[in-house]
């Protein structure tokens, strides 16, 4: 486990307690810092459903480059695990969980966008709880209407090519959202260059996976014995 200090913990929570002062007063659903390299907000994706997203920009990024610069919208899996908490400060961010920058952040080669994906994970949430998500596809749509609302108020995002990036239950919100995400463009309601579509890890068929166990298992359980006799 990652422990934090007490100072670290207080300026990784700063972004959401501003964030949800802006959302209360209805002032607006994204702020970020001043030179933009990161933005964060909330989306109302259904009435009174709300997600939470974290954008880095790279400072690496080249803007008129021979291929163009890629965004990478990282999934985590769980179900119900935070992309922003343990994607972001755990695997790929620009800092750890101290805050110390990270010498392998992904942030190197692409820009980064977090998402607490479904409602109710991490930073979202819903007003009443009837509003969850209950299938991998009502997950994908309000993700898509995310995606929606962000490259519609940003039109410099969508000369980025989107690659969907997700690890283990997140698998599946990746096939899915990349579907519906296609539908979307092709219906002219999403201006988004997808990129394509990356599975690490990802919790795709639990019987085949569990299958292919019992092989390192059977041979653990051998070696076990072997040490009791």
């Amino acid at each position: 486990m990652v422990k934090t200090s007490p100072a670290s913990s207080a300026r990784l929570l700063l972004p959401l307690v501003l964030c949800c002062f802006l959302l209360s007063v209805k002032i607006c659903i994204a702020t970020g810092t001043a030179d933009g390299s990161e933005q964060w907000g909330y989306v109302e994706v259904r009435p009174k459903a709300h997600l939470f997203w974290w954008r880095y920009r790279s400072p690496q990024r080249i803007e008129n480059g021979s291929t163009p610069w890629p965004t990478v919208l990282w999934l985590q899996g769980g179900p119900g695990a935070s992309g922003v908490g343990l994607g972001n400060f755990q695997e790929i961010g620009p800092l750890d969980a101290d805050l110390k920058p990270r010498k392998s952040t992904w942030l190197q080669k692409a820009d980064l966008l977090f998402v607490d994906n479904p409602v109710g994970t991490g930073f979202s949430y819903v007003e009443e709880e009837s509003l969850f998500a209950r299938t991998d596809v009502e997950a994908a749509v309000d993700l898509t209407t995310l995606l929606k609302k962000l490259y519609g108020e940003n039109e410099s995002w969508r000369n980025s090519p989107l690659f969907i990036v997700a690890e283990s239950y997140g698998g599946k919100y990746a096939v899915t959202v990349a579907l519906t995400i296609v539908e979307a463009i092709k219906a002219g309601e999403l201006k988004l260059k997808l990129g394509g579509v990356a599975l690490g890890d990802s919790w795709i068929s639990p019987e085949d996976f569990v299958a292919s166990l019992r092989g390192p298992f059977a041979l653990l359980t051998r070696v076990s014995s072997w040490f009791k006799q």
